[in-house]
């Protein structure tokens, strides 16, 4: 800086000379050089700084300088900081440089002089608020209803009437409740106009700003906002009415305890108390009387108080939960319905209050009403009654209730374990018919543990009323909880209708539970057919070979084309499983793809196909059998000779009678006894020679063919003589 003359501001500028510039923001003989500093600071990004030094020095000077900052365009954040800087000087000329801020371009800016005059908190500042609430920016103008009300004066009524009729729903709540805060009754009647707003915010604020001025002629307005249907405005407007004090609001504030909402309820109590209200017979008295804690009113007004003392189950503390329980007892039978009513609650605690107090009421006409509402109530309602009853000695008769409780009675008892699951199936199975409709409500009941044992209980009493809630349960069953007893059950029943809910499960890879479907699908028989059919192509070997085996068991004559296709499956173990198929149904068509199975890979196939060719009994198969005698498996063999001892067809003497030396004794004895059974006296020597030095068994076995081809001849010699 020169020695005389004033600062040259420009030259510092251009060096970027921060601290010459920070004392000329000092230099007192001229405006200027300080005003031009401080922008040259922002300029050269040094504005935070030349602000602080500013707001230090606090002078007449230094406002004016933060007033030069507020004119420099495009540095918004910095026009910010000098506003703030401005709110905390708070001096008049500040305020008078905060208004203009209050134009500003920039709604940032002017929210920063909002806040600022916020700071300063004059009344002096009411008409720049009343500016600000003509602001575009929603949040210049929320702000300045609401300093409008911290501030409190009467000058600013107007703008704030004004403002209820914003656009933006803050700001007129904001405008109500500064009018609240301000307290004039000149603002009373827009305020009744903004009880009908249609923001629920805006029509809250305005029912407390009425009741802070004390407005008589809201009353009316204010009673009908009782029954809005917004929580806070219905409270809000109990809150007013008690402040205002006029006695005619009574019977609507009685009303209102009975609102659902526990906070309308004590807005509503203690606007009451202050009206000087005596509650009568009805249930609101009722709601008066609890909140109060006197529950020997309670009990003197009978029925009417049953539905507030249960509430205290929900709202109350464990003391007062005692309370109303004991007041419940002491009122006796009237409370009894609503109790049981009260055993269907969502609520744990309400359920266990009303069973505690049904338990203690137990008196004869208790019991019987208790009795009564086994039929009509739900399963877990069900449930608590038979728990109470249990505890009151109740003892059941041929009844419909009866019925009811043992068969809930033995639901409990399925609780108790494994151990006590089979008897109690077992009981219910006795009981039979009549525990069906019983079982399937409990079975829709996704919060009972026991349902699968009350499915297998379902499929041993064998009622088809069951299929349909056995099918619905079996469908929703997303975690598995009752697949398998279910799908169980749905095959003892052995109905149609299950068919395509199992279907709709099958698609899972949860090879057990298939094998389950397939079981049940296999215990429905004829409709079943398609489904397995199309479970032949499965991509599990195993439910291919379980679906061949229940077509088989089935015996459906639709079944031996997909059957024969099976029989070149890709798996020996589906080829094995479709050839014992065809032969359970012994339809003439699976001799075609049964010889070549002769040749297959697999011993078993091979086995399964012979055993099939004995039992169809085409002599085609006569020629391919006698060449399966020479099979390297003996037990392939072995089948082949016991089929071909089937067809008794003297062509396969020899090529048997080849076998009796074979070092297999098994082979030899089912060799032996397709020769007896084939009878033809031309293996008589070849028997009588392997006979010598043979196994007990076999040499027996021998001993048999040669009666039996003796008894073959003696027949012969008698038809020709």
């Amino acid at each position: 800086m020169p020695l005389f003359g004033p600062p040259n501001v420009e030259k510092m500028e251009a060096k970027r000379d921060v601290e010459g510039l920070i004392k000329a923001l000092a230099y007192k003989k001229d405006a200027t050089v300080r005003k031009s500093a401080a922008r040259a600071l922002v300029r050269i990004e040094h504005g935070a700084e030349a602000i602080q030094v500013l707001e230090k020095m606090k002078d007449d000077a230094a406002v004016e300088s933060l007033g030069a900052i507020l004119k420099i365009r495009h540095w918004d954040i910095h026009r910010q900081a000098a506003a703030a800087a401005l709110g905390r000087i708070g001096s008049a000329q500040a305020m008078d440089l905060l208004g203009i801020a209050l134009r500003d371009e920039a709604s940032s800016v002017r929210r920063a002089a909002v806040e600022a005059l916020i700071q300063i908190g004059d009344a002096r500042a009411v008409a720049l608020f009343g500016i600000a609430l003509e602001d575009a920016d929603e949040d210049v103008r929320n702000e300045a209803a609401e300093a409008l009300g911290q501030i409190g004066d009467a000058a600013a009524v107007n703008p704030l009437c004004a403002a209820l009729g914003d656009k933006d729903c803050f700001v007129r709540s904001a405008a109500a409740e500064a009018l609240g805060q301000i307290g004039d009754a000149a603002a009373a009647k827009p305020l009744r106009a903004a009880l009908q707003d249609q923001n629920h915010s805006v029509r809250r604020d305005a029912a407390k700003a009425l009741g802070q001025i004390g407005d008589a002629a809201a009353v009316k307005l204010l009673s009908t906002a009782l029954e809005d249907e917004d929580v806070y405005v219905r409270r809000a407007a109990a809150e007013a009415l008690g402040l205002i004090g006029d006695r005619q609001a009574r019977g609507r504030l009685a009303a209102a305890l009975l609102d659902e909402s526990t906070t309308v309820v004590a807005a509503a109590l203690k606007a009451l108390d202050r009206l000087g209200w005596e509650p009568d017979k009805s249930e609101a008295g009722a709601i008066y009387w609890v909140a109060k804690g006197q529950w020997d009113h309670c009990v003197e007004l009978g029925a009417s108080a049953v539905g507030p003392l249960i509430a205290v189950y929900r709202y109350g503390d464990g003391r007062g939960q005692a309370a109303a329980t004991e007041a419940l007892v002491k009122i006796g039978v009237p409370a009894v319905e609503p109790l049981l009513a009260a055993l269907e609650d969502e609520s744990e605690v309400v359920r266990k209050g009303a069973t505690g107090a049904l338990e203690q009421i137990g008196d004869v006409r208790a019991r019987e009403m208790l009795a009564n509402a086994l039929e009509d109530a739900h399963f877990h309602v069900r449930q608590a009654i038979v728990k109470i009853l249990d505890k009151l000695g109740w003892q059941p008769d041929q009844s419909e209730a009866g019925t009811i409780y043992r068969v809930m009675r033995c639901v409990a008892d399925l609780y108790a374990g494994v151990e006590a699951n089979d008897a109690a199936i077992e009981a219910m199975r006795q009981i039979g018919a009549p525990a069906v409709d019983i079982l399937c409500a409990a079975l829709k009941d996704e919060s009972c543990s026991v349902r699968p044992a009350i499915a297998t209980a379902l499929g041993r009493i064998g009622d088809p009323r069951a299929v349909e809630p056995l099918c619905a349960a079996l469908v929703k069953d997303k975690d598995g909880a009752v697949s398998a007893p279910v799908i169980w059950a749905l095959g003892e029943l052995g109905d149609s209708r299950a068919v395509e809910p199992l279907i709709a499960i099958s698609d899972t890879n949860d090879g057990q539970t298939i094998r389950a479907i397939i079981a049940a699908l296999e215990q429905i028989g004829a409709p079943a057919v398609e489904p397995l059919i199309v479970a032949l192509r499965h991509r599990d070997r195993d439910i291919r070979s379980h679906s061949a085996l229940a077509l088989g068991r089935i015996g459906s004559s639709r079944a031996v084309g997909p059957l024969i296709a099976a029989c070149r499956d890709g798996d020996s173990h589906v080829r094995h499983s479709a050839a014992q198929a065809l032969g359970q149904i012994g339809d003439p068509r699976a001799l075609e793809p049964l010889i070549p199975a002769l040749q297959d890979t697999y011993w078993r196939v091979r086995v399964t196909a012979a055993q099939v060719l004995g039992q169809i009994g085409d002599a085609l198969a006569v020629e391919p059998l006698i060449t399966a005698l020479n099979d390297e498996n003996s037990e392939v063999a072995a089948a082949a000779a016991t089929a071909l001892g089937q067809f008794r067809d003297t062509r396969a003497v020899r090529p048997l009678c080849n076998l009796l030396k074979h070092r297999n004794q098994n082979l030899r004895r089912a060799t032996v006894e397709a020769l007896g059974q084939i009878g033809d006296p031309s293996a008589a020597a070849a028997l009588r020679m392997a006979q010598k030095g043979e196994y007990p068994d076999v040499h027996k076995a021998i001993s048999t063919a040669l009666a039996r081809i003796d008894r073959a001849a003696k027949r012969r010699s008698e038809a020709t003589s």
